[in-house]
Parts: structure tokens; sequence; C-alpha cells
């Protein structure tokens, strides 16, 4: 149980002279010659009394000696003991490690009454933790895995000391996010399974959750799935710390719409709100802010379970990137929120980012009508800049600069230049074919269609001139025709045409 350890271990071997009373002890045991004569045996029955007595008293005597003897050595050699191996074994394990999930997901700061008093479910998890540690039996090792905080263990190494739990449980904070119980779960697992790796006499694992138990947080969570994870050696508790939402309003969702497309400067902001109350019909006021500057504030009133949409119009905002937000809160007179933490929602996005586009023109001012359509305004604000280059410079360009490639065109495509192409495209790249009445057809079926990386689903065949061709998007169902089929203004059909492609697939 423990060690001493002595200053002057030479001194013991005083502890010879404890051989002297055992000595003397012995001596006055020595028997003496007895002379017999007839006047004493009538008192021997009395002496062997007396005898009995003084025997016990000497070997008494023998015991002190010896122990005042040995203490006075032992006080000599001057001794020190160290009690680390005695708080060892106090706190041996019993075999039972425990470890504690706690959910510290938003959810948890649902507030309700329990036992007429008002605390949130984070709170009512985090009390009957610490009546559990408090609870444990004296030598049991104890672990933390949070749910919703951490993508690793608060303790992972097993301690014995039931005040450090503690104090680490009071000093946990709810989080504003959503948790992933199965990820905490496996976690806790591997947690368990190193502990009996280094600690031998670990024979059994518990494991006791505190949670709301949220969809959020548990979705595709079953008894089957933890019971497989935690295995045979593991027992699983469950502690409910739920609390009754008596009203709570929420915002379920946020979003950017773009209403004039993806490279325009205006911005649309659509929120959906709910109204999760059974029984009250809730009014509430919805802030909209961007930048941080309140940009608009309004009131929406919410039935029961009801889900509502509200949108932010257009916002002409300046190239590069932002962030929106929009809180909810109820009016004054209205009943107020068991939630706070889902009453906010921001979201981060661009607008009018440069589109960067490189044209390779194989023919003076051949990129111009396709540079017209991408650029049809001299705005220095429109969001597409174009780089043009001609046929000779594309294979010195770096190419991940650019989001589109245009070929305008260009006559022919060497293998290199393929080869910068194909791992453009493959990296994300946009590729666009603009050919023309001087591209090589045969170069262009070997570098796209026939023995290509690209595999075109198509080839070229030749160049036609004829002015009465005319498109018809009622009598073909190709992709590209479907983005003008349901716009009847939109004057493809009316596009007059003398000079096209012909191409089979």
């Amino acid at each position: 149980m423990f060690a001493a350890n002595f200053s002057s271990p030479e001194r013991l071997w005083w502890a010879l002279v404890l051989v002297i009373p055992l000595a003397i002890h012995l001596w006055r045991r020595r028997y003496q010659r007895v002379v017999a004569w007839s006047a004493m045996r009538f008192l021997r029955a009395a002496q062997q009394q007396v005898q009995q007595r003084v025997r016990l008293r000497r070997l008494w005597l023998l015991l002190l000696r010896i122990a005042m003897l040995g203490l006075l050595i032992f006080a000599i050699a001057d001794p020190s003991t160290d009690y680390s191996q005695v708080e060892q074994y106090l706190r041996r394990s019993t075999g039972t490690h425990h470890v504690l999930l706690l959910d510290t997901s938003y959810s948890m700061g649902a507030v309700g009454e329990s036992q007429g008093v008002s605390a949130s479910a984070f709170e009512l998890a985090r009390q009957r933790a610490m009546k559990y540690v408090q609870q444990l039996p004296q030598g049991d090792v104890i672990s933390i895995v949070t749910i919703g905080s951490r993508d690793r263990p608060l303790i992972e190494q097993p301690v014995f000391d039931r005040q450090e739990i503690i104090s680490e449980l009071a000093a946990l904070e709810l989080t504003n996010r959503s948790g992933e119980a199965l990820n905490a779960i496996t976690l806790a697992a591997a947690v368990a399974e190193r502990c009996r790796a280094a600690m031998q006499d670990i024979v059994m694992t518990r494991y006791a959750i505190f949670s709301d138990f949220q969809r959020d947080s548990w979705h595709g969570v079953t008894p089957e799935i933890v019971s497989r994870i935690i295995g045979a050696s593991g027992k699983i508790e469950f502690f409910d710390c739920r609390q009754p939402y008596l009203h709570n309003l929420a915002v379920e969702d946020l979003d950017v719409e773009y209403p004039a497309g993806p490279f325009g400067n205006q911005v649309a902001l659509r929120a959906q709100f709910k109204n999760y109350s059974q029984t009250k019909s809730q009014s509430v006021t919805v802030t909209w802010s961007i930048e941080g500057r309140v940009v608009q504030r309004e009131q929406v009133s919410l039935a029961p379970s009801e889900l509502v949409t509200v949108r932010l119009d257009d916002q002409n905002l300046k190239v590069g990137q932002h962030q929106a937000k929009v809180h909810i809160a109820p009016v004054p007179a209205a009943q107020p929120d068991s939630l706070l933490s889902d009453n906010t929602r921001w979201v981060v996005f661009s607008t009018a980012a440069k589109f960067q586009v490189l044209t390779v023109t194989g023919r003076y001012r051949s990129e111009e009508l396709l540079a017209t359509a991408l650029v049809p305004t001299a705005s220095t604000r429109w969001p597409v800049q174009i780089t043009t280059v001609n046929e000779g410079e594309l294979i010195d360009q770096g190419l991940a600069q650019y989001d589109m490639i245009a070929l305008c065109n260009v006559k022919q495509i060497s293998s290199a230049e393929i080869e910068q192409l194909h791992a453009y495209v493959t990296a994300g790249g946009t590729l666009f074919l603009c050919p023309g009445d001087r591209i090589d057809i045969a170069n262009y079926n070997r570098s796209f269609a026939i023995s290509s990386e690209f595999r075109m689903p198509l080839q070229w065949q030749q160049v036609v001139e004829d002015s009465d061709v005319q498109i018809q998007l009622d009598k073909t169902s190709h992709a590209i025709t479907k983005l003008f089929a349901d716009n009847p203004t939109n004057g493809i059909e009316a596009t007059p045409i003398s000079t096209y492609i012909k191409c089979v697939a």
C-alpha cells in the first residue's frame, strides 16, 4: 500500500539490539534445581496460579521492550513515507468507466418550467449530470463527450476526481448550432475502447446521455445502431432533459435569390418563419440587416403551427461578398419566446462577381459578336470581363484564372493545346466552341470527337452556305433550345442564317 524511504538506512543495523530483550526473557526462564520438602506440597496449587500471571506479565514486558527499541531505531534511520501508493490503492477502479454525453446543441436552450422553476433544458441536463457524478461509487473513472460543440472529447483521459468533472460541467456552455449524436456516440465508444486498453481493470463501460433528443441532432440514430457501436461491454442510459415549448418562434430558412441572374448586382432575400405554439397566435417584428446595417423592419402575424415566407425585395449591392441577417422578436405584448437561439439566421453571398472570359480569336474581330452578347454595355459595373488573345498565344496562357474559354474561329488545335484545355475542363472550367468558316474540320473532329478525351457526341461535316435555313423550336428537342422555347419574344426563330456547319451525331 505504501513505501517508506530512509535517509540513513545504515542505522537499521541497530535493529540487532532487539535480541537483547529476548535474551533477557529467555535467561529469566532458566530452570533451577528443585529440592522437595514436605511443607511445600500444600502450597503447590496456589504457586501455579501465581506463576501463570508472572509469565503473562513477562511476555507483555518483552513485547514492550522490543517495541520501544524498534521505534527508537526506526526514528534514528530518518524515514520518509510516500503516500502515492496509498492514494492509488484507495482510488482503485471498481471496473466501471462512465462516459457522459452532454448535449450542448442550440435546442437545449429551450426554457420551460420544471417543478415550478424556470430553467433551460441545458441547465436541467447539467444538474442531472452533476448529480449522476456525485452518486458514483468511489474508484469509478469518468470521461465527458459533448454533442454539438467539439470534434473531440471534453475529457478523454478517464479521471477519478469528482470535483474536476463537476468543474468541467459547470464551465460548459451552450452552442448555437445543431449536434451530431451519431458522431458523438461513435467518439464515446472510441474513448471507452482506448480506456479499456490502457486500464486493465476496466471491465464495463456505462454511457449516460443527457439530451432533449431533438430530430436535428438525433436524425438517423436507432437503438440497433447504438447497440452496434457500443458493443457488448457497454450499457447505455438515457436522461430525457427536454423542456416543453410554451411559445417558440423560429427562423426556419434564409436564402438568396438573384432576380437578374447570377451576374446581376441585385439580390432578394427570402426567409421562412414558423410558430411552434399549438394554441397561441403570435405577432413578430422582422428585422433585415445587411453588413450589420438595418435595411427594413416589418411586422408579421403567425397563426398556431403556421409557416410564413417573407421576402426582402431587390437590393442593389456593390461587387463583392456580403453578409445578411434576419431576426424575429415577439412584439412587447406577446408571450416570451422559449428558445431564442433559433430567432436569428445569417447568410453570406456574393454579388456581381467578375466573370472572367478568355476569347481566343483565329481571325481579326471574330470574337466580336460573342463579346457583344456577353458584355452588352459599357458600364464598368457589368460583371463579365473579357480578355482576348490570338490563336498563337493560347498555349502561353494560365487558364485557371478564367471561368470560361471561347475558341472563336480558331483554325487548328495542337495536341499540347488539347491537353491544356482538357486539364482546364477537368478542373471545372467551361470551354465554348465558336467554329467559323476557316476551321480545319478534320482537326476539330480529331481533337474533340474522334479518339479524343473530350468525347463530344457529334462530328462536324462541312461548311454550308444556305440563306433559306431557319431555326424552328417546335421541331427540335435539343437541350439548348429549351432555354428559348418558353419565351415567345426570344427572336431566335427570326435570326437570319447564311452560313452554318453541318454536324452529325
